[in-house]
């Protein structure tokens, strides 16, 4: 069975650390194996993936990687509807860091494992609460639980390794090494994430990336920016890297004020949202650009910017400097996926949104949902009569369906009218970056040429997602 195609690329991605003369060189070879085990009597079935790291040695960068790696793959795997138990097979501990496979819990999957200490054979066992065929675990006397608080884990105590190898040795030798933790050494978890996001991403971190997100000084991430004579594509391929860096200082914040279990700002979200909106003078990218609605900036941000992005927010209709922009930009796109506004038809505004099943963890349509959001195409006052129709537009988005096909026959305010079929019509043929071209096909599609939905309004313009509107 295959992993989900947003991990096509990822896998053997080559990753070079922050500061190392070494070449990249890939945290896996190739995809993990992945199966699914069925019990020929009661049908029961669990996804297994066995790992082998004895490769990696003691390359704890790669090892934390590969756990973060794995928790992604699953996570979009779950989104996809795959609601299976996962058992992970690994060696000397468990395959899935314990902060990471938290990110799971919103899934409603516990995470448990446990490990041999004397030869460091580990699992790592996720349990899907609510679909789950198992209702308990033993493992022999060799291993010891970890991670398990519901004591789901039970040590047969009687049943050992030894029964089955005594006859090959008579003892276990130990060794020991112990190492000093130097500061220049350190593997903060800032760091980790700032490599993530560009091995998501598919660039290779800058010189001294690491240490700048693992300082927080989160103004460094645009020491390379440039803007000077780009059109939107080269605007985003020479920034690559200084974007994949601004997202990880974006998501660590979102996860210090909601947790781990993030939906994260991923590079789709930032290429469609710049495509579609970023200012354009003489065809070449303005940090200075005025928008439609009095914004100042290469992107438009909200006259509410700072209900989204904090009291530190610039004023959204005066110039500001471009990283400026492109910071409380991001950091907006960030808080609409993850900020819990208000409650509408079950579902908590906008965040919820993502979390639907074959929309989450699927980065286009997270994208492309994130697009629709920012255009207003779910707040109440865009529509002339009526409530929100949130669940046929779901629907769309997990169709891939054209965006005035979503909205033909609501009471949206441009539904019908040239406005939406125009964005659907003249598309740009982008070239985007070699490694997830595939994945960008969709963006032929859905991108207007130069102007947002609003600016094609020409006075007649939706309105954008704000607090006022939210709890209205």
């Amino acid at each position: 069975m295959p992993w989900p195609a947003m991990m096509e690329q990822v896998w053997t991605r080559s990753i070079r650390q922050a500061g190392s003369d070494a070449p990249g060189r890939p945290v896996f070879e190739a995809a993990p194996a992945i199966y699914r085990l069925r019990s020929a009597k009661s049908g029961a079935e669990v996804n297994l993936v066995p790992i082998n790291f004895r490769k990696l040695g003691s390359d704890e960068l790669r090892r934390r990687l590969a756990s973060k790696f794995l928790v992604h793959a699953i996570d979009g795997a779950i989104g996809s509807g795959d609601t299976h138990d996962w058992l992970l097979g690994g060696d000397f501990r468990p395959p899935l860091a314990r902060d990471d496979s938290r990110v799971l819990a919103d899934r409603k999957y516990q995470s448990m494992a446990a490990k041999d200490e004397v030869r460091g054979g580990a699992f790592s066992y996720l349990r899907s609460s609510g679909h789950s065929p198992v209702g308990r675990i033993f493992v022999t006397g060799d291993l010891s639980p970890i991670d398990d608080p519901e004591h789901f884990i039970e040590v047969v105590n009687n049943r050992t390794v030894d029964k089955y190898i005594k006859q090959l040795a008579d003892n276990r030798p130990v060794v020991l090494r112990l190492s000093l933790v130097s500061r220049k050494d350190a593997l903060a978890e800032g760091a980790i994430e700032a490599l993530f996001e560009v091995a998501l991403g598919g660039a290779r971190p800058g010189q001294g990336d690491a240490l700048r997100l693992e300082r927080s000084e989160i103004g460094q991430w645009s020491d390379d920016l440039r803007s000077d004579g780009l059109t939107k594509e080269e605007f985003l391929r020479v920034n690559t890297e200084s974007l994949a860096r601004l997202r990880a200082a974006v998501n660590q914040l979102l996860r210090n004020e909601h947790g781990t279990g993030i939906q994260s700002l991923t590079a789709a979200d930032l290429w469609v949202l710049v495509l579609a909106e970023a200012g354009l003078k003489n065809g070449l990218v303005d940090p200075d650009a005025r928008h439609s609605l009095g914004e100042r900036g290469l992107l438009p941000l909200p006259a509410n910017i700072r209900y989204w992005a904090g009291n530190g927010a610039p004023q959204w209709d005066q110039p500001m400097p471009l990283a400026t922009n492109l910071y409380h930009y991001a950091l907006y796109l960030g808080q609409l996926k993850n900020k819990a506004v208000k409650q509408v038809s079950g579902r908590m505004l906008y965040r919820d949104l993502f979390r639907e099943s074959h929309i989450s963890g699927v980065a286009e349509r997270e994208a492309k949902l994130l697009a629709g959001i920012v255009h207003g195409y779910f707040v109440k006052a865009n529509y002339s009569g009526g409530p929100v129709p949130f669940d046929d537009l779901i629907q769309g988005y997990r169709a891939d369906a054209p965006v005035d096909r979503m909205l033909a026959g609501t009471n949206y305010v441009h539904a019908g009218t040239s406005i939406l079929t125009k964005a659907r019509r003249e598309r740009t043929c982008l070239r985007i970056w070699t490694p997830i071209r595939t994945k960008w096909n969709w963006l032929r599609r859905s991108i207007p040429r130069s102007t947002s939905l609003f600016s094609a309004a020409q006075g007649s313009k939706a309105s954008k997602p704000s607090a006022r509107s939210m709890k209205e």
